[in-house]
């Protein structure tokens, strides 16, 4: 498979492409209850792949779903880092390269991933022409003078949203935890139960380490992740969890802790393919409140594509 991989990714470069999405493979209990493959091993095994390739070509190459690497190899999480550039963008042609970290755009001060895409993007629709940028490349500072007029094929700026730039991923939006204070607060519950996702776990328990939000110890938050018992398999993914796996899981939580939570708390990307709260199977999230007889308040996120 990896010899495959490489093959193909060889092959892909060669042709100037754009940028390589490498998506991991995996597969659902429906398909067949005994697992196929050792899906962290070979996950973990085509990562690593993934990371020395990018040493050898142009073309950017990622991961998907991106976060499985960061939180394997990134000690930091959320850093607004560069993990490939798209040959001849103007990120390309004026000198940013792989591993930079944005610092500031045009003077504004950047410190997470989240904020230097919004910050890019914002820019790239308004149709400026030059940004100032300041990265860290190694121990070095470096102040790079982007022309958005300076371009050529496989860039194209109808498609890169970040001036040819491509990150590890979104990332984790800190406003999340001021709309999360707001929800505990509005509910007075002292008792909390976050239940997020594997993925995302690492960024959010790091942002919630080093918030001053909740330094008044008036609310305990504790941060679960359910299982995907309803794909089964190697789905492991918070965006594919059904009211039935919440359900599972705050009844294990009260069976291990002896007591109920004053309020649960779930990420609503579970539930946004549809303007009523359904998930995948149609089910209402009100549901969960229902079954378990603690109340659920659904935090506003956005689905994670990457």
């Amino acid at each position: 498979m990896l010899d495959d991989l490489s093959t193909t990714i060889a092959y892909a470069a060669s042709q100037e492409a754009h940028l390589i999405q490498v998506n991991l493979p995996g597969c659902t209990g429906c398909f067949s209850p005994t697992p196929g493959l050792d899906f962290r091993q070979v996950w973990e095994a085509a990562i690593e792949q993934v990371r020395e390739l990018r040493d050898k070509y142009d073309c950017p190459i990622i991961a998907m779903p991106t976060l499985y690497e960061e939180n394997i190899y990134h000690k930091r999480k959320n850093l607004p880092q560069i993990i490939g550039v798209v040959k001849n963008s103007p990120a390309y042609l004026d000198g940013l390269r792989k591993g930079d970290t944005i610092l500031e755009v045009s003077g504004l001060p950047v410190r997470s991933r989240p904020q230097a895409r919004d910050l890019l993007s914002v820019l790239r629709q308004s149709q400026a022409n030059k940004l100032d940028l300041k990265v860290q490349r190694g121990t070095s500072t470096l102040q790079i003078k982007l022309d958005s007029t300076r371009h050529s094929y496989p860039y194209s700026p109808d498609f890169d949203a970040y001036f040819g730039m491509v990150f590890m991923g979104a990332g984790f939006r800190v406003s999340y935890l001021e709309d999360l204070k707001q929800v505990i607060e509005a509910r007075g519950a002292r008792r909390v139960l976050f239940l997020s996702s594997e993925l995302v776990k690492p960024s959010f328990e790091q942002c919630l380490a080093e918030t001053h939000l909740f330094t008044n110890g008036a609310s305990r938050i504790d941060i679960e992740v359910p299982q995907n018992r309803f794909f089964g398999g190697s789905i492991f993914m918070g965006d594919l969890l059904v009211v039935q796996d919440f359900i599972d899981h705050i009844q294990d939580y009260v069976a291990r802790k002896g007591f109920k939570p004053d309020l649960v708390v779930i990420p609503s990307s579970p539930f946004n393919l549809s303007g009523w709260g359904r998930d995948l199977t149609g089910r209402v999230y009100l549901d969960i409140e229902r079954a378990t007889g603690v109340p659920v308040e659904l935090l506003p996120c956005a689905t994670t594509y990457e």
